[in-house]
């Protein structure tokens, strides 16, 4: 089930949004038609999308991730330590958390964030383009095997279903009668490229660049001059592999807003209404 938080911008209450074509009220989240104007909704929906510089006027909005953040809390002191946030985070949709309970949500988040950057380390690929973090070693999943970061492209159209044995070989093939490599990022900061049929690694690197060749991709390691043209590009935060990028990997003090899923969202989330004293609603 997929739960949304939102935090309500002002501009209805201030008066600065365009007029609706009906009497309109604020409620959990959502601006809805008055009593006596619900055959309105569908016009209070398409207008509440420009009436303002905020769509819907949602001043922050986004789906919930809790399960990383969840065991986290767990993992370091429980609900003594983090109450506000664990009596905060939704499991169902509706409710909602007052302004003064997400300034608790926030500063137990920074204690999570220094207690874990003091105990833990964390290995992420970077793009030099714009120094951002594209991939982050999953400790939880693959416990100091290496990840697959970089998969080869299916047949057009069709699903790839793509498994791995314990020799990193493909066991079910994205597409049979083409070769194929799988990109790999190791715990120890290294990045592999494999033969998808034998697992054998064809290619590894802290620090390299990515380029199209042909119908394929290209490695060039920066400190040894080594290439390798492959089939698995590592993709940006678009979803698309880019072309003359520069990687390299680093092991850093755990960021929980980069190390947990959801977390920078919800930061933001509670900061947004601490800062605004504007409830946070879930939907």
């Amino acid at each position: 089930m997929s739960i949304d938080g939102v935090v309500m911008c002002s501009c209805l209450d201030e008066g600065t949004a365009l007029p609706p074509p009906c009497p309109v009220v604020a409620d959990e989240g959502w601006v809805r038609p008055a009593s006596g104007h619900d055959d309105q909704w569908r016009a209070v929906r398409d207008w509440a999308e420009t009436a303002c510089q905020h769509r819907q006027f949602w001043l922050v909005e986004g789906r919930v991730i809790r399960s990383a953040l969840r065991a986290a809390l767990d993992d370091h002191g429980g609900p003594v330590v983090y109450p506000a946030l664990l009596s905060a985070l939704p499991s169902l949709n509706g409710g909602s958390v007052s302004p003064r309970q997400a300034a608790d949500c926030v500063a137990e988040l920074d204690r999570l964030a220094d207690l874990m950057r003091r105990v833990a380390t964390m290995v992420v690929l970077v793009d030099d383009t714009d120094a951002a973090v594209v991939w982050v070693y999953d400790d939880e999943c693959y416990a100091g095997s290496d990840e697959p970061i970089g998969f080869p492209d299916g047949p057009p159209g069709q699903p790839s279903i793509i498994g791995f044995d314990e020799g990193h070989r493909i066991t079910t093939r994205p597409d049979p009668g083409r070769p194929s490599t799988v990109t790999w990022l190791g715990r120890d900061a290294t990045v592999r490229v494999r033969d998808a049929d034998t697992g054998t690694v064809k290619f590894a690197a802290t620090e390299f660049t990515q380029h199209a060749d042909r119908d394929g991709w290209m490695f060039h390691d920066k400190s040894t001059g080594t290439q390798v043209r492959h089939c698995s590009p590592i993709r940006g935060s678009d979803g698309e592999p880019g072309t003359g990028c520069r990687f390299h990997t680093e092991t850093r003090p755990v960021d929980i807003d980069i190390y947990l899923p959801g977390v920078a969202f919800l930061r933001r989330l509670f900061a947004t209404s601490a800062r605004t004293d504007r409830t946070v609603y879930w939907h």
